[in-house]
């Protein structure tokens, strides 16, 4: 999966509407490769940190506080 595709993947985990998903995917097309690097090492964050800020599990499960 090249680049692009990966960031297609990662804005097709947002809840968006149809519209902005349509806008969000014609926006990656017109991306450089720099910019692709950029989302791609933000949504990685962002995924590491969810579970954290959910105060979930590795599991999915409501870590115990």
């Amino acid at each position: 999966m090249d680049k692009r595709e990966q960031v297609r993947a990662a804005v097709g985990t947002f809840p968006l509407s149809e519209q902005q998903l349509e806008r969000a995917l014609a926006g990656i097309e017109t991306m450089s490769e720099e910019e692709l690097d950029s989302v791609l090492g933000q949504y990685a964050r962002l995924m590491e940190l969810l579970p954290r800020v959910l105060g979930i599990d590795a599991s999915g499960e409501k870590a115990a506080s």
